[in-house]
């Protein structure tokens, strides 16, 4: 007990160096700021866009289409935030590389694992509307289960860290299906992983990229038992504080044959395929 208190007291002292002194980073690590952004606010129900000259229609955009994506993902994953969330949004990539913001994220760790605490989004418009979107609504999804499954303040989390131990596709799968579903990307990777080496095994899939095999693991999920399940699964997780019995709870399978049927759910669709192509006669 003293260590544990020991422990949160030194974890709770970086948390207010950290808050007092935003630009202090590991060294090597500093960002260089070029120029100064006069920061501009716009707020919604939800929200508190920032923005700079130059991005308030893209500012705009983002909360109309932020509001609307909270609502979908709130509902998917049966979550709502507690307080307002903080959307800084960038007119380039090159201008959110000069921000020291993201390379702490307004993290502690604690045993190795690395915890978001604040309600705090970063994102730039690169000039494609498609990806903008998709990278909110990644983000987004993310940092809600972080909240969900780890809590918003340092007690809760640092509590949190030491019961619950997610692998890390659990969430970026997550976030990735929220953001894309079903995506070609996802589909070739698993396909490849699958058909060329014939012993490649789930946990294979996983190991070799997180967030597009628990992207596909998701996936499976929803086809096979419905969106509803992805619900149950998160809810029972944060409960047991173990994902494999939240999926064997939510599921009512053992977590092992769960995975081989995944394995063989993404084998079978992939070989539909493979019948003789039919040569069409250049008369027709």
């Amino acid at each position: 007990p003293i260590r544990l208190l020991f422990l949160f007291l030194c974890c709770a002292a970086v948390g207010e160096v950290a808050m007092a002194q935003p630009n202090a980073q590991t060294f090597g690590r500093s960002r260089i700021q070029y120029k100064n952004f006069d920061w501009k606010l716009y707020s919604t129900q939800n929200f508190n866009i920032y923005f700079y000259e130059g991005g308030d229609q893209s500012a705009r955009n983002a909360a109309e289409y932020a509001e609307r994506e909270l609502k979908r993902i709130t509902s998917f994953v049966g979550y709502y935030p507690y307080s307002k969330i903080t959307l800084i949004v960038y007119n380039s990539m090159t201008d959110l590389k000069q921000s020291n913001i993201g390379m702490q994220r307004d993290q502690f760790q604690t045993g190795g694992e690395t915890l978001f605490l604040k309600n705090k989004l970063e994102l730039a418009y690169d000039g494609t509307q498609t990806d903008f979107k998709r990278d909110l609504s990644y983000q987004l999804t993310e940092l809600l289960l972080n909240d969900m499954m780890y809590g918003g303040s340092l007690k809760e989390a640092l509590q949190s860290s030491y019961l619950l131990r997610l692998p890390d596709w659990f969430i970026s799968g997550v976030a990735a299906y929220t953001a894309e579903g079903w995506s070609l990307r996802m589909d070739n990777y698993v396909r490849d992983m699958l058909m060329v080496n014939s012993k490649a095994r789930m946990e294979d899939v996983l190991a070799r990229d997180q967030q597009l095999g628990g992207q596909a693991i998701w996936n499976y999920i929803a086809e096979r038992y419905g969106y509803t399940s992805i619900q149950n699964i998160l809810n029972l997780t944060r409960i047991t504080r173990d994902t494999e019995v939240g999926i064997t709870s939510s599921l009512n399978i053992p977590y092992k044959r769960f995975l081989q049927d995944c394995h063989n759910y993404y084998m079978q669709i992939n070989t539909r395929g493979g019948n003789d192509s039919v040569t069409i006669s250049p008369d027709v």
